[in-house]
């Protein structure tokens, strides 16, 4: 049973297939086409949920997507994509960039996600010198897909470990770099300020 707060869409509704998220508690929400969006009570930081399809892996989604953002933010910086067990073991990837302008700069934390062909990409945004939230945090590390048939990434069905878990991925949380990936430290000398958020 799905904890009270926890947004659960039908197929029918949306790009993508079955799945839970928790939005942030108390943060109004906005809805626009596919995509959901809640903003905290200031209006300076926000959640969105944005449900797809996509035909490829973990890897290729993550790439793709990035790809897509830089378009729009030619000043990205990747600082962390990293994989990141979510939904009991589902490996799913944590993303944070920057995007520094002459008018203000803004951090993103992202979980990407894939269950078979149903893509989630979980986004919070906030102004760069605002401290991060931890509900907002926590709301994106909640999104699960929770179709008929799990599936990993390109369609192949996984079996659930038991009939009253969340679905698995059957990969390891932690996977090699593959090289194509950004570092989790770019510079590999020093820390950046920008550390997703622990698992508990």
């Amino acid at each position: 049973m799905l904890a009270a707060g926890i947004v659960s869409v039908a197929s029918g509704a949306m790009a993508a297939g079955n799945y839970a998220f928790s939005p942030p508690q108390d943060w109004p929400r906005i809805h626009s086409g596919t995509t959901s969006k809640w903003i905290d009570p200031d209006g300076t930081q926000v959640v969105t949920l944005f449900p797809t399809e996509f035909g490829g892996d973990l890897s290729a989604f993550v790439s793709h997507t990035l790809k897509s953002e830089k378009a729009a933010y030619p000043t990205q910086h990747v600082w962390t994509n990293r994989n990141y067990a979510i939904c009991g073991g589902h490996t799913a990837r944590y993303v944070i960039w920057t995007a520094p302008n002459s008018k203000s700069s803004r951090v993103w934390e992202q979980v990407l996600a894939l269950w078979g062909y149903d893509g989630y990409i979980a986004t919070y945004t906030r102004p760069q010198k605002s401290p991060p939230s931890s509900v907002a945090r926590a709301s994106l590390l909640s999104i699960c897909g929770v179709g008929s048939v799990p599936e990993a990434p390109g369609g192949v069905p996984v079996a659930p470990h038991s009939d009253n878990a969340q679905p698995v991925q059957g990969q390891p949380a932690v996977l090699p770099d593959t090289g194509d990936q950004a570092s989790p430290n770019p510079s590999e000398t020093i820390s950046h300020p920008y550390m997703p958020v622990l698992p508990p």
